[in-house]
């Protein structure tokens, strides 16, 4: 889910993000729900709360892609390489279009080892 807003910094994504993801229009699976600021033609600002993790997440691949295609078709950007700015960092989403369709999408981003383990079975 994609919710285009004026600012995301003082919105209260966990509340929202959860009505949302639960909503009966969802069910049964639900989904993510993705706030979204257009700062510049080139740079969106995205908050995501996420399904399974049930808060707010500090970066989504899925929903950076999500945000950035969507704001292209409609016309909310108007270029093909697009800066996310998420809570985690800032991800590139690089989109093809093929007149008003999307042909290929494309992230990149940095990379960090939050968590190791082990597991014995």
């Amino acid at each position: 889910m994609v919710c285009f807003v004026d600012d995301v910094s003082g919105l209260p994504v966990s509340s929202w993000g959860r009505d949302i993801r639960l909503d009966d229009s969802l069910k049964p699976k639900g989904a993510n729900v993705n706030f979204v600021e257009v700062v510049v033609p080139d740079r969106l600002v995205v908050r995501t709360f996420a399904q399974g993790v049930e808060a707010e997440t500090l970066a989504c691949g899925t929903g950076a892609v999500a945000a950035a295609s969507i704001a292209r078709l409609i016309g909310r950007v108007d270029r093909d390489l697009i800066h996310v700015e998420m809570p985690g960092g800032v991800l590139t989403v690089g989109l093809t279009m093929s007149g008003e369709e999307i042909d290929s999408v494309f992230l990149e981003g940095p990379t960090q080892n939050v968590f190791r383990g082990t597991v014995e079975v």
